[in-house]
């Protein structure tokens, strides 16, 4: 405010109240303070840090049972033959337009 008074954008000649009564939501939990966020802070680096010590562990896991060059949802075998025989069959019979007569 202060700024913006000595950059001649507001002054404070006229002072008016205005008793408009709204509803808020402001949250007790969000609010904080420092001690706070100090505490929550490191809360959720121990959560953040369990978190990725679990997702490191799955990786390994599914290393082990898929092989470190697959990621375990790869499409089979056998339906990306049939869906690439598909896609063949659908290209030819587009191409091929019989005669009608």
């Amino acid at each position: 405010m202060k700024i913006c008074e000595k950059a001649g954008l507001v002054g404070l000649k006229h002072v008016c109240l205005d008793g408009t009564k709204i509803n808020a939501n402001a949250s007790k939990h969000k609010a904080m303070s420092y001690d706070r966020m100090k505490k929550e802070e490191q809360k959720l680096e121990k959560e953040i840090k369990k978190l990725l010590e679990k997702a490191n562990h799955i990786d390994l896991k599914e290393d082990k049972q898929f092989g470190r060059d697959r990621r375990g949802d790869e499409t089979p075998a056998e339906l990306a033959y049939r869906e690439t025989r598909l896609a063949k069959i659908m290209e030819a019979k587009a191409a091929w337009k019989p005669k009608q007569g």
